[in-house]
């Protein structure tokens, strides 16, 4: 992805960004239907391979068999951003398993939170007529029903059979994609969430940026001296995007969690939890180095992304965006640079969020011949298959590799504090019910937030509706089990 696209991500509300997407997915289900239609012939379709043909009559040579595709759904975006890279890596495979082709087939992906999960819209595609034996490139957080069996099968029967080597892979890598001690995808690319600083205000503020993480007091004196409150055009040290992706990892730093370690009951509630939320609502709301995003868009129709790039906001917490690129095009165009370090470090630990945009790539349940869908997955996920890779992508645009020995040789292209953010870097707690869980967890703040309600209040509340999102999914998991409606 160039730097361009890189800009205009950002630059683009997540609410704009989600509507394309939405459009998106209509015109491939329309797509899909069309695959159905008369007019379709055999070969245009992704459906069940050709029966074999019969045997020839005794003394005429036998036909070589055509190699069987292995079908890749993957992000459209992402197959036109590498479309010189991938008939090379896949005329490697080819020539590793001489039966086998790889046939990259794409699909514009939808994430919304209100939005059906990527789980359902691949079942949509499912019922279309469209089918393929490996997923890749999805988001973990929103597709929780590839997970259990609706979409993706665990790998762990492959793995022990070839004896596929887990240990290379950064801890959340792998701990994004467990599910009930079953593994359901490997990640190619990884990205963890960082503090995006803008050096010119910090210039300014006679702060130099840091080179390792910030305690929290060490980051709170900060935003408060690089604060400036004076209009016309005010400045604020701490842009506080309140949603999920960036407020837990401040619950995780504290000690403590939205979910326990089994999924089973909510910890919001819990003091650890409320004691991180606590200082983040005082940093907001008393020592006013920041407005909640909502504030700033009811005043100004923009939200705390844009005022980050409208260098009025000093320091960000928010998802892995290639540094030089941003250095470059938006220093030449806004007229200061930016620098990505670690998240501050917590009174009990270093934290940061796993995503939310990771490449994993997931066995199919439609896929035809599992041990040939195994055999690229296995192969595409290699230390050897990613490295050239990566090599190949010399713009500079890539994620970090989900592998930390191959991630180790590429240290000048993602920087030292990305490295170093992803040996402590943790996934979204996976749940079947995630959807419902993370919309309890981020509207139930909402008043906090806005200073209408205790944290103990607001927490309280959201404890109760969370456990009883997990209360439901266990009874109709039981009833599922017992044969009852």
């Amino acid at each position: 992805m160039g730097w361009r696209k890189e800009a205009d991500i950002v630059r683009m509300s997540r609410r704009h960004f989600l509507r394309s997407a939405a459009t998106a997915l209509g015109s491939l289900l329309a797509a899909a239907c069309d695959l159905r239609s008369p007019s379709t012939t055999p070969e245009e379709t992704s459906g069940p391979a050709t029966p074999v043909p019969p045997r020839p009559p005794e003394g005429v040579p036998a036909r070589a068999s055509p190699p069987q595709k292995v079908q890749v759904l993957t992000w459209s975006e992402w197959l036109e951003e590498h479309k010189d890279v991938l008939p090379q890596l896949a005329e490697e495979f080819s020539g590793r398993h001489p039966s086998l082709t790889v046939d990259w087939q794409p699909f514009p992906l939808t994430y919304d939170l209100d939005s059906p999960s990527v789980g359902q819209q691949i079942e949509q595609l499912y019922s279309a007529g469209l089918l393929f034996d490996v997923m890749q490139f999805l988001f973990p957080h929103f597709t929780s029903r590839l997970f259990v069996g609706d979409a993706a099968v665990d790998l762990l029967p492959f793995i022990r059979s070839d004896k596929y080597d887990l240990s290379d892979y950064w801890p959340g890598a792998i701990e994004a994609m467990q599910w009930e001690r079953k593994l359901y995808g490997l990640h190619t690319e990884v990205r963890p969430s960082l503090l995006h600083c803008n050096e010119t205000l910090f210039t300014q503020a006679g702060l130099g940026v840091p080179t390792t993480a910030w305690t929290w007091p060490q980051f709170r004196a900060a935003t408060k001296r690089l604060t400036d409150r004076q209009l016309p055009k005010p400045v604020y040290g701490f842009g506080l995007d309140v949603q999920v992706f960036s407020t837990l990892p401040w619950l995780w730093a504290n000690g403590g969690a939205m979910l326990s370690a089994d999924r089973s009951e909510s910890l919001v509630a819990r003091p650890e939890s409320q004691e991180a939320l606590q200082w983040l609502r005082e940093l907001t709301l008393t020592q006013a180095v920041t407005l909640w995003e909502a504030d700033f868009s009811r005043a100004n129709g923009i939200d705390v992304w844009e005022l980050f790039l409208d260098g009025r906001v000093a320091t960000l917490y928010g998802p892995w965006i290639n540094e030089s690129a941003l250095a470059q095009a938006l220093g030449r165009a806004l007229g200061f640079s930016i620098a990505m370090v670690e998240p501050p470090r917590g009174p009990r630990q270093s934290a940061s969020l796993l995503g939310p945009f990771i490449g994993a790539s997931h066995l199919s349940k439609s896929a035809r011949v599992p041990d040939d869908a195994w055999r690229f997955l296995s192969w595409w996920t290699s230390e050897e298959t990613q490295r050239r890779f990566q090599a190949a992508n010399q713009n500079g645009f890539m994620a970090p590799p989900a592998r930390r020995s191959l991630a180790s040789e590429f240290v000048d292209r993602y920087g030292a504090a990305t490295l170093a953010a992803l040996a402590y870097a943790r996934p979204l707690p996976l749940h079947p019910k995630s959807n419902e869980l993370l919309k309890a967890y981020d509207q139930g703040l909402v008043p906090m937030w806005k200073g209408e309600q205790t944290v103990a209040a607001a927490t309280a509340a959201i404890a109760s509706e969370q456990n009883a999102i997990l209360e439901e999914w266990r009874r109709r998991q039981q009833q599922k089990q017992q044969g009852t409606p």
